[in-house]
């Protein structure tokens, strides 16, 4: 039962590979049994999802800056969920846009991650709705 559990808490495509103290704090919400934590680390450790996505460390990263906007619909942000098992209208990822003003949130079922189809998601679902973006 440990296993399934770590693995909808980490693993499921909802829960985006979360670090070991998301995780644990997730499981915790409804759960408990002794050495949680430690296993939670290994499960995490020997996911191959995540040592495949890891980049080699770097020692010269650039500091993070804040975006600063003042007006709604000046900037929308994207990112996009998936793969996600496949609909019956075969969709398999979704498309998250928020205006990063508002944080009004907007989000479209895609067929594929391809730059055509994003940018037709893009243009028909906000666009078309709210006007053309100052920024992208």
């Amino acid at each position: 039962m440990r296993p399934d559990l770590m693995k909808l808490s980490h693993n499921d495509p909802s829960s985006g590979h979360m670090a070991v103290n998301r995780c644990v704090e997730r499981l915790q919400q409804h759960y408990y049994w002794p050495g949680m934590a430690s296993e939670v680390q290994l499960w995490i450790a020997e996911c191959e999802m995540c040592n495949r996505r890891k980049s080699p460390v770097s020692s010269r990263k650039s500091p993070m800056k804040s975006i600063k906007v003042g007006h709604p619909m000046e900037l929308w942000v994207m990112d996009i969920l998936g793969p996600l098992p496949l609909t019956a209208r075969g969709n398999q990822y979704i498309l998250v846009m928020s205006d990063h003003f508002t944080k009004w949130v907007e989000a479209v079922p895609l067929a594929n991650q391809r730059v055509d189809t994003v940018a037709k998601a893009f243009v028909d679902e906000v666009v078309t709705r709210h006007g053309v973006p100052r920024k992208f």
